[in-house]
């Protein structure tokens, strides 16, 4: 299983909220990780409820974010909502096999989670406070 994902300075985007969020997003991501990965046995119905939190608070950001992006007349906004919405999917897939009881462990959704929360990170939503930056520095010049 991958190392627990820890909120840094690497993932700083530099929209406070975004920022706030995307910490909370690793606070949820940590918990889960702490429950599978413990010598303790927790039971699967607490790891699925730790899940869906996760999930609902990904949803909720991504309503937000995509409302920040389009009040501030992001570029790439279609892009990014796309993004998200291919998340969202893999998401419904995850909790539609849990629903069946198919082969689905909380490692797969908690790797699939991180990988994808952290490179999205590091390179989309960068590319959004890095806009929000640019935009800033330009308004006050």
């Amino acid at each position: 299983m991958e190392d627990r994902l820890v909120f840094d300075s690497r993932y700083r985007v530099g929209v406070e909220q975004v920022d706030l969020e995307h910490q909370k997003l690793f606070e949820l991501a940590g918990r889960i990780y702490d429950s599978i990965s413990l010598d303790v046995i927790v039971p699967m119905h607490e790891i699925r409820t730790a899940i869906n939190e996760l999930i609902d608070c990904t949803r909720s950001h991504f309503a937000h974010e995509e409302l920040l992006m389009e009040n501030s007349a992001y570029p790439h906004l279609e892009d990014h909502r796309a993004l998200h919405a291919d998340l969202i999917a893999r998401i419904e897939d995850f909790e539609i096999q849990a629903e069946k009881a198919e082969l689905l462990t909380p490692v797969d959704v908690y790797e699939f989670l991180c990988s994808w929360l952290g490179e999205h990170i590091l390179t989309n939503d960068r590319m959004f406070g890095e806009f929000i930056s640019h935009r800033a520095a330009a308004l006050h010049s």
